[in-house]
């Protein structure tokens, strides 16, 4: 079960991607760049996409985070007997 979730979520992670990739050459395209200014800015246009993408990422790990009723031992505040 564990894997097939991993798997799941590379192959979710690792599409968009491929299309932003896509979309950094479609930019560079539109922008009429050719040569060392095409790639320079292809790479710069990833690196951003992978800034925003870690930020997001940091974002829902935080968010997702502060969800959890538990503390920070780990006790949920309620009783053994209680549950």
């Amino acid at each position: 079960m564990r894997k097939s979730v991993v798997i799941l979520l590379s192959i979710g992670f690792g599409l968009p991607v491929f299309a932003q990739g896509a979309g950094c050459n479609t930019t560079a395209a539109e922008k009429k760049l050719t040569g060392a200014a095409k790639t320079e800015f292809i790479k710069q246009c990833e690196m951003t996409a992978a800034k925003a993408r870690m930020t997001v990422a940091a974002k829902d790990k935080q968010s997702s985070g502060s969800k959890s009723h538990a503390g920070k031992d780990g006790n949920c505040g309620y009783a053994t007997a209680d549950l």
